[in-house]
């Protein structure tokens, strides 16, 4: 019973992830004002020797009410940032990546789905905008467990 309830888990997520990559995949790249597609390493947010984030989480890039992250997930370190803000109505573009293992990142009290990444899928860049302020909990999950967790403040 138990195998059956992972392997549910599991299909609901793939059917997720291909659709939010369907509608990436017709979406646009936004750009940030600069030339740089959004959702890029910020400058100086060199991966660590663990594939981390070195140092204090780096304030974001942000212009004309666009926020990017970059977060960095890791098989045994789980969200680097773990923390991230925004402004009440600003538009976030959460960009993963993975350093080491599978995971997504789910936002449910925003509908935010961003699909599993492996370190050899490449980034995905998913945006949404955030109107109400409150802590909101990010977290990921593959095969059933749970592979992070942090929370975005919106102000």
């Amino acid at each position: 019973m138990k195998k059956i309830a992972i392997a549910m888990i599991v299909l609901v997520l793939a059917a997720i992830s291909y659709l939010v990559l369907q509608n990436l995949q017709t979406s646009q790249p936004s750009d940030d004002g600069m030339g740089n597609a959004a959702g890029t390493m910020l400058a100086g947010s060199d991966m660590g020797s663990n594939g981390l984030i070195g140092g204090d989480a780096l304030a974001p890039a942000t212009v004309d009410g666009e926020v990017s992250y970059s977060i960095i997930y890791d098989a045994e370190y789980g969200f680097s940032p773990s923390t991230i803000t925004a402004q009440a109505g600003d538009v976030v573009n959460i960009n993963l990546r993975s350093a080491s293992g599978t995971s997504n990142l789910l936002i449910d009290e925003l509908g935010v789905v961003v699909p599993a990444m492996t370190p050899d899928s490449g980034d995905v860049t998913v945006p949404f905008t955030v109107d109400e302020p409150g802590t909101y909990r990010f977290y990921g999950v593959w095969a059933g467990e749970l592979t992070g967790e942090g929370e975005l403040i919106v102000e």
